[in-house]
């Protein structure tokens, strides 16, 4: 049983010692990566641009010629509403008398 914790240490001291040489060396696409996040960014900062300057723009649209055709703009003239009966009593007295009733 001795012997069995002995070959098992030994084994564990070998991949310790490996172990520990992967865990200094360097990264070897270190410089690769930092290119990639620059170029990710600059990408993203490209789109973001895009996507305010379309919001900006106003909605239009080409006919089958490729002319622009603005939306048509409809004046409206506010209706005066004169038929709409009230909901409210139209003599103040009752609307004081049936709120003092118990």
């Amino acid at each position: 049983m001795n012997e069995k914790y002995k070959r098992n240490l030994e084994e564990v001291e070998e991949n310790i010692s490996a172990l520990q040489q992967i865990i200094t060396k360097p990264f070897g696409k270190a410089e690769e990566l930092q290119l990639l996040k620059k170029d990710i960014a600059r990408i993203e900062r490209e789109i973001s641009l895009k996507m305010q300057e379309n919001q900006m723009k106003p909605q239009e649209k080409k006919n089958e010629e490729g002319e622009i055709n603005e939306a048509p703009v409809i004046q409206m003239e506010p209706r005066k509403i004169s038929s709409v009966k009230s909901l409210l009593p139209q003599n103040e007295n009752v609307f004081i008398k049936r709120s003092m009733k118990i």
